[in-house]
C-alpha cells in the first residue's frame, strides 16, 4: 500500500526514528498551539507530558524534559530557560547527512537525498 504524505510532513516522517514519537508528537502539539495563538502561549510541562502519556512528573530528568531535549539537540526547538521559553520551529530544516545514515535503510531508500 502506497501512501502521499504533503511534503511539509514529509521532513516530519524521516525525523521520526530520529527524535522518537514523543518528541514528534510533541512538536506538533506546540506547533498546533502556535496555529491559534501566533504570539506564543504558556502549557505547563508536567500538563505536557500528561498529554503525551509521558510517565512521571516534570523534574530535570523526567521523561517530557527528555522529550524537549531532544527537540533541541535536532534544532527543532531553542530552549530560552532565564525565560522558561521554548522556541519550536515551524519549518523543520532538511536532513543532514549524517542524520540521513542513521535512517533506516528502507526510509533511507524513500528520501529524494538517496
Amino acid at each position: 500500500m502506497a501512501i502521499r504524505l504533503h511534503q511539509m510532513n514529509m521532513r516530519r516522517f524521516y525525523y521520526l526514528p530520529l527524535v522518537g514519537p514523543s518528541s514528534l508528537l510533541c512538536a506538533e502539539i506546540l506547533s498546533e498551539g502556535l496555529a491559534h495563538q501566533p504570539d506564543g502561549y504558556e502549557i505547563e510541562v508536567a500538563f505536557l507530558g500528561a498529554v503525551l502519556g509521558l510517565p512521571g512528573k516534570a523534574g530535570r530528568s523526567s521523561a517530557i524534559t527528555r522529550t524537549l531535549d531532544r527537540l533541541t539537540r535536532f534544532g527543532l526547538a531553542r530552549h530560552h530557560p532565564a525565560q522558561s521559553l521554548y522556541r519550536v520551529r515551524l519549518a523543520w530544516p532538511p536532513l543532514t547527512r549524517r542524520q540521513l545514515t542513521r535512517l533506516p535503510p528502507a526510509l533511507a531508500a524513500l528520501h529524494p537525498a538517496s
